[in-house]
């Protein structure tokens, strides 16, 4: 009997540490701009130049392991190729660096852009400047709610700035250098924002244009939502996108 109550505290530990463990982070690419546009992990899916020619520099964002970061100038883009799991399930992580300046070229300039034509409306994610100004929008479109956005900040400074999104199929999340907000948004079915298109660094996925100046770092996407804790790492360095698990 008492092995029986021994075995039955047991499984019940067990079951309760389960329940509690954070789901295991399924990493679908990582892009680190180390001087090329390869894919860190299986180099099966590697970026590759959109249209102009792409550079790198040494001015990289402090406390992270990175020594080239891509540079975007004269209309270059960089096109990381579609594939599953990259945004086109429930849940989705992605993160990134930016650095841009406030008399940057151009109006609603994109950094990132995941959106893709649906007949006469789009689905996607995007990080878009507003107008010419030096504050950054994110925008959503799905099949109920075109050009959900909102502000994320007056982050075209000259300054590097970590940005993450998460979405769990409903709530969007952006956490800014580790500052974190919600949105809710509009939607009419369970993969609101799923689709096959390629992410774009640089440029409007949809409109053609909206070319960003500035410079991006060690982007990453995942198939699941990051804990908090995982993104604090990632923005303090204690963590590469490969080391979260």
């Amino acid at each position: 009997m008492c092995n029986v109550r021994l075995s039955l505290a047991v499984f019940f530990m067990l079951a309760a540490t389960c329940l509690t463990l954070p789901a295991q982070a399924q990493l679908v690419g990582y892009w680190p701009m180390e001087g090329d546009l390869n894919e860190a992990t299986t180099g099966s899916n590697n970026a590759v130049a959109k249209t102009g020619q792409p550079t790198f520099t040494d001015e990289v964002p402090a406390g992270i392991k990175s020594s080239k970061a891509l540079s975007l100038a004269d209309k270059a883009t960089v096109n990381i190729p579609h594939t599953d799991g990259l945004l086109d399930g429930k849940a989705f992580t992605v993160s990134l660096w930016f650095n841009g300046q406030a008399d940057s070229p151009g109006m609603w300039c994109r950094i990132i852009s995941k959106m893709q034509r649906v007949e006469k409306q789009s689905i996607g994610l995007e990080i878009q400047r507003s107008a010419k100004t030096d504050e950054l929008h994110y925008r959503v479109d799905t099949l109920k709610g075109f050009n959900q956005h909102g502000p994320i900040g007056k982050l075209l400074n000259g300054k590097w700035h970590h940005v993450v999104f998460t979405f769990d199929g409903t709530k969007l999340i952006d956490y800014v250098d580790g500052k974190k907000h919600e949105h809710t948004i509009r939607a009419e079915k369970e993969l609101p924002l799923a689709n096959t298109a390629d992410l774009i660094l640089g440029q409007s996925g949809i409109e053609g244009n909206r070319f960003f100046t500035g410079l991006i770092d060690d982007v990453a996407v995942w198939k699941n939502v990051l804990t908090e804790q995982q993104i604090k790492d990632l923005k303090d360095g204690k963590l590469t996108p490969t080391d979260i698990k």
